[in-house]
């Protein structure tokens, strides 16, 4: 009997922190806000136009001009550029965005 209350126990804290991932993954919205903000900021930052040239695309001068894909996976989410480079990704309502050169 206490093995299985020790089960029970572990498994509904386990199904706690799952359940805590699953309703608090990133929308689309969360990651493109997140995405748009480091692209501002690295325009504020550089000043001679360094980061236009560094844009991936280059045609892309406020990061929309390229499609980008939201993928879900239950517990994380990330985005992806078109040539499929992860672009950010988000877990517990925190979104990272992975490429500096955006």
């Amino acid at each position: 009997m206490k093995k299985l209350l020790a089960f029970l126990i572990k498994f509904g804290i386990l199904a706690g922190i799952v359940y805590a991932a699953v309703a608090t993954n990133p929308d689309p919205a969360r990651h493109q806000s997140a995405i748009e903000a480091k692209v501002a900021s690295l325009k504020e930052k550089d000043i001679l136009g360094q980061a236009e040239r560094m844009m991936v695309p280059s045609s892309a001068g406020n990061g929309e001009a390229s499609p980008m894909t939201y993928h879900n996976y239950f517990v994380a989410s990330k985005v992806t550029g078109s040539d499929g480079a992860m672009l950010s990704f988000g877990f517990f309502q925190k979104v990272f965005v992975t490429q500096n050169e955006l």
